[in-house]
């Protein structure tokens, strides 16, 4: 289970997951976004994909995913 710092609850499991420089990094919809220590790179690389598209930077690949803190709280099915 994932507890979003800002939140301070459980979330549904609407997280992105960023593995950059061998870290793994957790977001959330509300913005908030930690290094998570128990998901390392190998476990990343094993069951993860490469990523189907690119974005020309950081800020519009969260803005294009929903990730910029604009859909706290909201949930998609």
């Amino acid at each position: 289970m994932i507890v979003s710092g800002a939140l301070g609850r459980p979330s549904r499991g609407d997280w992105l997951l960023l593995e950059t420089l061998r870290r793994v990094f957790v977001r959330c919809r509300c913005g908030h976004e930690w290094e998570e220590p128990e998901l390392d790179a190998e476990f990343f690389d094993a069951n993860f994909a490469y990523p189907d598209r690119t974005w020309p930077d950081t800020d519009e690949a969260l803005k294009a995913l929903g990730y910029t803190g604009e859909f706290a709280g909201i949930y998609f099915s």
